[in-house]
């Protein structure tokens, strides 16, 4: 990587910070969509409004700053700057050089556009070039193929899996881990 290697820019995506106002009524929006929430999250979730939206902004940029653990992106799109989804660089351990990644996009009409390969190479790029560490890590819901397939195809590898870990609509579903070193 070069200096002048562009961060946070992509072809289709930018990572940005937070618009409280704008993005709190559009990522709102997305909790209204229980398909969107049941793919990114395991816990129980419900509908928020933006004013919560808002709060757990707050949350995340004090996270941010205090805890020195945690890069929180809003992923826009390149061409208007609509916020289209989410990417997060966490749990990160300094002394082992590693973190995990997490990332949404959430509007159904901005799936399967390439978009989510871009941010995970981009998040990628941030986590190893950036921040210096030496391996990533996320989870997926066994149920949750596409972002399985993102995953495998942005090469991370399969670590385990923790069997029977979640329980929806009355069925278990295996939490696939996948790691990636630099």
């Amino acid at each position: 990587m070069s200096i002048d290697t562009e961060l946070y820019r992509g072809n289709k995506v930018l990572f940005t910070g937070f618009d409280h106002e704008a993005d709190s009524v559009v990522e709102a929006s997305w909790t209204h969509n229980p398909e969107f929430m049941r793919m990114q999250y395991i816990q129980p979730m419900k509908p928020q409004a933006s004013v919560q939206v808002k709060k757990q902004y707050e949350e995340i940029e004090k996270a941010c700053e205090e805890d020195k653990d945690l890069f929180h992106f809003q992923v826009r799109l390149a061409i208007d700057n609509s916020l289209i989804g989410f990417c997060q660089i966490n749990s990160i351990s300094w002394s082992n050089r590693s973190a995990a990644v997490l990332l949404g996009i959430g509007d159904p009409a901005n799936h399967r556009c390439g978009f989510g390969t871009e941010i995970l190479s981009m998040a990628t790029r941030f986590a190893f070039d950036e921040l210096n560490l030496e391996r990533l890590s996320c989870k997926v819901p066994e149920y949750n193929v596409a972002a399985i397939a993102l995953v495998v195809k942005n090469g991370f590898l399969p670590e385990g899996q923790l069997r029977e870990a979640i329980y929806r609509d009355m069925v278990r579903w295996d939490l696939h881990l996948f790691g990636k070193a630099r």
